[in-house]
């Protein structure tokens, strides 16, 4: 059973998803006694709960049936959160980056970034599990149809290296890496006569990215 999936979970029944970002690193000692945010090792990781809700047998057939697939907290798969899955161009404010953001003459290869910068600080995020055709890219604020190619893990590739000082910007949608935490369960509630259809009680589904 390979580490890695490439399956997505459909959240298109409305299985009532909560997403949470958190925060988590170390703080380093000082000589003085006190201590120092370590700033490059506070990564932002989401988590998110699944359910919650009360669903039909089609829609707790195809989670379990995802679950299973996945052996639970074993496999890793790709999620849509739908509180963050794509990035923004209106030649201002843009959040998808190609690498460093401009051309030097040389490189031919950028990987896509977002990034987040309401104000004066930032922060990139390297995107790895791009949707496939969803990817525009622009030079100097042209939309450029042609002479680059992306691959599924986030790179692109130029034919020809942008000029020095070219500005490199992108928009994309993107799926998240993440597991399972937890075990399964549900609660049948009652049969539906009228609908011919179970009605179960879904608990939240715990999901963390990885």
């Amino acid at each position: 059973m390979q580490q890695d999936s490439e399956q997505r979970l459909e959240l298109n029944f409305d299985y009532q998803s909560t997403a949470t970002y958190s925060v988590r690193g170390n703080r380093l000692p000082v000589i003085s006694g006190g201590a120092i945010n370590n700033i490059a090792q506070y990564p932002v990781k989401g988590r998110w709960q699944v359910g919650n809700r009360k669903v039909l047998r089609a829609e707790l057939n195809y989670l379990l049936a995802f679950w299973r697939a996945r052996r639970g907290s074993l496999q890793r798969f790709r999620l849509k959160d739908w509180s963050d899955f794509a990035t923004t161009f209106n030649g201002a404010n843009d959040q998808g980056v190609l690498g460093a953001g401009t051309g030097n003459g040389v490189l031919t290869q950028f990987q896509l970034i977002k990034r987040y910068q309401p104000s004066g600080d930032s922060q990139d995020r390297i995107i790895t599990k791009l949707v496939a055709g969803s990817v525009a890219v622009y030079v100097n604020g042209t939309l450029q149809a042609s002479g680059w190619s992306v691959n599924s893990a986030g790179l692109v590739t130029f034919s020809t290296a942008p000029i020095n000082g070219a500005i490199l910007r992108a928009s994309f949608e993107f799926d998240v890496r993440v597991r399972f935490t937890g075990d399964f369960a549900s609660t049948f509630n009652f049969y539906d006569v009228q609908s011919d259809d179970a009605v179960y009680n879904l608990p939240g589904l715990a999901v963390e990215e990885v």
